[in-house]
């Protein structure tokens, strides 16, 4: 669908970014892809973050937080400039990376007061749950042996599902 050209703020794109990103994600996307538009969301959101010069701004800098999350651009920037050695090769990041820096990119939006969208919403919750505190998630559910990655995406894509429902 080709739509007119319009504006949009920086934190609507950010959150727009952030929903193509996590449903890419969600569908099984390739993983640099994700990857690439996962750096891009996370660079504007952190710019975002520092424009807003909020606790959650100087909690990440006290923390080392926005130095970590600078070297991990370390792909994308190969990427993005691949004219001064195109004879190099780049490291595929592996899902959970991806996984990462999608929830980062959640936390950092909630951290400068923005509404996350319902895949945002329902993605950061779970893997709140199933990276942050896998003891717990584990007790509460009898899914040993199941991949974890996939149980998350089902899970995220039930929760989004439901949502729709109960509009």
């Amino acid at each position: 669908m080709i739509q007119e050209p319009h504006k949009v703020s920086r934190v609507e794109a950010a959150n727009r970014q952030l929903e193509a990103t996590i449903a890419l994600w969600l569908s099984g996307g390739e993983v640099l892809a994700v990857h690439t538009l996962a750096m891009a969301t996370e660079q504007l959101i952190r710019d975002l973050v520092k424009y807003e010069k909020s606790d959650l701004h100087d909690h990440l800098l006290s923390t080392g937080a926005l130095d970590s999350m600078r070297q991990v651009q370390a792909i994308a920037r190969k990427l993005k400039h691949a004219d001064r050695d195109p004879s190099d090769s780049v490291e595929i990041p592996d899902d959970n990376f991806n996984k990462a820096i999608l929830a980062a990119c959640c936390a950092m939006l909630i951290g400068i007061g923005v509404e996350l969208s319902v895949h945002a919403r329902a993605f950061h919750k779970i893997y709140f749950m199933t990276e942050i505190y896998p003891d717990v998630y584990a007790r509460i559910s009898n899914i040993d042996g199941y991949d974890n990655d996939e149980d998350m995406r089902t899970m995220v894509k039930i929760l989004i599902g439901m949502s729709k429902l109960l509009k």
